[in-house]
C-alpha cells in the first residue's frame, strides 16, 4: 500500500510539471514569477546605473581639478545648460579645437551675450542707472577696479581694468568713473557709488565738478510711471494715480525730509566708523552728538 500511495504522488507531481510545461500555470503564479523577475532586474539596473553615475561624477571632478576650475561651477546654471546640451549632442560629437574656441566661437559668444544684455540696457533710459565701482586684487595680487551698472532690472558687469603701475589718486579714479558715465550716457546716471576711502572721496568730488550725474529723479520716475500706466488695466491706473498724487503731495515730501534728517546723523556716524585710521577714541563722542542731533530733530 505504501508503494501505491507514493506512486500516486509521483504521478500527480508529473502531471503538474507537464501542465507547467504546456502553459497551464495559473495566472497568479505567472504574475508572481514575472514580478519577482522584474524586481530583480530593476535592482540590477539601479545598481549598474549608480555605478555609471559614479564613474561620470569622477570624470567631471578629475576634469575640474586638472584645469583648476573651482567646484562652485557645479552650481552655475550655465554649466548645467552645457551638460544638458552635451546630452542632446549628435552621436560622435567632439568638442571644437582650442583655436576655434578662442577665435570664432568666442566672438559669437560675445555677440550672443550682448544680445541678451540689450534688454537690460534698454531700461537705462526709462529707469536710470547707478554706477557702482570698487577696487580689489586678483589671485596674482594685481590691483583692479571694476564697474557695474545697476538698476531695478538687474546688475550688469561692464568691465574691470588693471591699475598696476598707476597711482590710484582721486583724479585717476575720477577719469575711470567719468569714462563709465560717458559709456552709459550722462543723462541716464542717477548716482555713482564707490568705496569710502580717501582717494574715492576725492574722485567723487572730481565727478561732481563735471556735473554730469545730476538728474531730476522725480521727473524720471514720473515719466516711467506714465509709460507703465498706459499699458495697465483699470485697477492699475487707479493705483498709479494714487502714487502720482502722493509724489506731488507736499506733506509726503515733508515726511521724506524728516526721515532723511533723522537718518543723516546715523549715516555720518557709520561713515566715520568705516573710514581710515583708529576710531575708538572719538566714537563715543560722535555717538553722543548723533543722539543729540536726532533728539533736536524730533522735538
Amino acid at each position: 500500500m505504501v508503494m501505491i500511495k507514493d506512486r500516486e504522488k509521483i504521478q500527480r507531481l508529473l502531471s503538474k510539471v507537464k501542465e507547467a510545461e504546456s502553459g497551464g500555470v495559473s495566472k497568479s503564479l505567472k504574475n508572481s514569477i514575472l514580478s519577482k523577475k522584474a524586481t530583480s532586474r530593476k535592482g540590477i539596473e539601479e545598481s549598474f546605473g549608480l555605478m555609471e553615475r559614479n564613474v561620470v561624477d569622477m570624470k567631471i571632478i578629475r576634469g575640474l581639478c586638472a584645469n583648476g576650475i573651482p567646484f562652485n561651477v557645479l552650481r552655475n546654471p550655465q554649466f548645467i545648460k552645457m551638460l544638458n546640451a552635451l546630452k542632446k549632442a549628435p552621436e560622435g560629437y567632439k568638442p571644437s579645437s582650442s583655436e576655434k574656441a578662442r577665435t570664432v566661437l568666442l566672438d559669437e559668444c560675445m555677440r550672443d551675450v550682448e544680445k541678451d544684455l540689450t534688454q537690460v540696457k534698454d531700461t537705462w533710459y526709462k529707469q536710470g542707472v547707478s554706477i557702482v565701482s570698487d577696487g580689489w586684487s586678483n589671485v596674482k595680487h594685481k590691483p583692479l577696479i571694476n564697474v557695474l551698472a545697476v538698476n531695478a532690472r538687474g546688475a550688469m558687469f561692464m568691465y574691470a581694468d588693471n591699475f598696476s603701475g598707476v597711482e590710484k589718486t582721486g583724479v585717476e579714479i575720477s577719469k575711470y568713473l567719468l569714462g563709465a558715465i560717458d559709456e552709459v550716457g550722462p543723462t541716464n546716471v542717477l548716482q555713482v557709488v564707490t568705496d569710502n576711502t580717501a582717494n574715492c572721496k576725492a574722485a567723487g568730488r572730481e565727478v561732481e565738478k563735471r556735473g554730469k550725474t545730476i538728474v531730476k529723479i522725480v521727473e524720471r520716475v514720473l515719466n516711467s510711471w506714465r509709460a507703465w500706466l498706459k499699458n495697465g488695466d483699470e485697477n492699475t491706473k487707479v493705483f498709479g494715480l494714487k502714487v502720482a498724487d502722493t509724489i506731488k503731495d507736499d506733506l509726503f515730501w515733508e515726511d521724506v525730509d524728516n526721515v532723511l534728517a533723522i537718518t543723516k546723523p546715523i549715516f555720518l556716524l557709520i561713515k566715520f566708523c568705516d573710514g581710515e585710521g583708529p576710531k575708538m577714541g572719538e566714537i563715543y563722542e560722535k555717538m553722543d552728538n548723533m543722539l543729540g542731533e536726532i533728539k533736536d530733530i524730533m522735538q
